[in-house]
């Protein structure tokens, strides 16, 4: 009985540390997607500009 109780305790000590590893993961990604959403266009500009084509579509007015 008593090892059964070590046992729950070390799964659910396990699964805490599971959760905080993944949240931090979570954080470091959100942070490394926004540090490439501003710092990206200064390093890399020809990937953020778009395509440069002109358009010529015939607008009808009421």
């Amino acid at each position: 009985m008593a090892d059964r109780n070590v046992n729950e305790a070390w799964i659910a000590h396990m699964l805490w540390k599971l959760i905080k590893v993944i949240f931090i993961l979570v954080v470091v990604a959100a942070i490394a997607l926004i540090a490439y959403a501003y710092v990206g266009p200064l390093v890399m500009p020809d990937d953020f500009q778009p395509p440069a084509r002109e358009m010529r579509v015939p607008v009808t007015l009421p």
